[in-house]
């Protein structure tokens, strides 16, 4: 999918160091449910995994022919959990937003069947908090003992 410059393309095991790099910046790794930095063995080992699972969806997020943000969705049933993140010196200038938006629209094509979207934030994540409540997600939980807020969506003829 294309958008203005935009594209958000199929992950591939290429992309593995690269996500890697993305995945244990600091500020990502401070903003994830788990925290711990990852090693490439065992980063090597998830990727391989994700890519050969079918409810499993991942994209990298192109500014042109830049690399400049990955997004996840894990599906079960109707409902999926959204996992995304911004590489560092791209934040702040609206990617998060364009991120999400285009995977509804190809999510919406390719898996029909999906009804509700679902993500997870820490209550210190602000800007992936503005994020999700600026494109249609709502509180469906809030947790003060995991800091966590649960967003919900839902998808299509169900909205």
């Amino acid at each position: 999918m294309s958008i203005l410059g935009l594209s958000l393309k199929k992950a591939t095991i290429s992309d593995c160091e690269l996500l890697l790099s993305w995945a244990n910046e600091p500020d990502t790794r401070r903003n994830s449910l788990n925290s711990e930095s990852i090693s490439l063995e065992t980063h090597t080992k998830w990727l391989t995994q994700i890519l050969h699972d079918e409810s499993v969806s991942l994209y990298i997020l192109y500014s042109e022919d830049i690399p400049v943000g990955q997004i996840r969705l894990n599906c079960t049933g109707t409902q999926a959990k959204i996992s995304y993140s911004i590489a560092r010196e791209y934040r702040g200038r609206g990617f998060g937003s364009q991120i999400i938006r285009m995977l509804e629209a190809i999510i919406t094509a390719e898996r029909p069947s999906l009804a509700i979207l679902v993500a997870e934030v820490k209550f210190m994540n602000v800007p992936s908090k503005k994020i999700f409540e600026n494109n249609g997600y709502s509180i469906a939980q809030e947790d003060s003992v995991t800091q966590v807020i649960l967003y919900s969506k839902l998808l299509g003829k169900n909205s």
